[in-house]
């Protein structure tokens, strides 16, 4: 298996399509801390999650979260195995876990449509996105070196790029206090000027080895792992 990630994709082919095999895989090697290569990797913790009952129980869930394009969502629908799946996905009713927005459950894994990046739209980046478009939502003072979504696609077969997050994938920090102003010296009429801000800021998350120190986790990804599939 090829050690270069995007050599790797430029193989994929047409038939390469999501599925529920491949997301399992992924689940698979967040858990045991294995990359594409097999070698190790950290092994992924869970994110949580709290719901609260209507008698006031907390209850805590542990799992991992697939966020994938509509392209994919599209091909894993259409997976067989996928739709045996669902023939037992919980409760019926306005109860079931469909109805909270989520396109299924994979070993209790919620998955998510989180749409398709266009020039007008929000959404998952995939191989056709411009270089350009891409360079202007990046900040070069977060990392020296980034590789643009297009270089993981052959001339010949686009690729959707989807992820499995766990824990800290993200890093959230930011000032936990919130300021609140209100402008009486100016004359709006009966009109109050005010305003709210609070400082957040929000990263990906990347190991870098301190002082030097040669790490098998040095200048990798924290607690993500890229689905890659055929964009059709």
């Amino acid at each position: 298996m090829e050690k270069d990630i995007p050599t790797f994709t430029k193989t994929i082919t047409a038939d390469d399509t999501m599925n529920v095999k491949a997301i399992r895989r992924a689940i698979f090697q967040a858990r045991a801390g294995l990359k594409h290569n097999n070698k190790q990797a950290f092994p992924i913790k869970p994110i949580r999650s709290e719901a609260i009952t209507t008698g006031g129980v907390s209850v805590q869930n542990y799992s991992y979260i697939i966020l994938l394009d509509s392209f994919a969502i599209n091909q894993l629908k259409s997976d067989p195995e996928y739709q045996e799946l669902q023939k037992f996905a919980g409760v019926r009713g306005d109860k079931n876990a469909l109805f909270s927005g989520i396109v299924g459950l994979i070993d209790n894994c919620p998955i998510l449509d989180m749409g398709v990046w266009t020039s007008v739209n929000v959404g998952l980046l995939n191989s056709d996105v411009p270089d350009h478009e891409f360079n202007a939502n990046i900040n070069p003072q977060n990392t020296p070196k980034i590789t643009p979504p297009s270089a993981y696609a052959s001339e010949d077969v686009p690729v959707s790029i989807g992820a499995l997050i766990g824990a800290s994938a993200l890093v959230l920090a930011g000032n936990s206090s919130i300021n609140f102003y209100i402008n009486e010296t100016e004359d709006a009429g009966r009109k109050t000027i005010c305003g709210v801000d609070r400082i957040l800021g929000i990263s990906k998350a990347r190991f870098v080895s301190a002082n030097g120190v040669d790490s098998l986790y040095n200048n990798s990804d924290f607690a993500v792992i890229g689905l890659f599939s055929a964009k059709h």
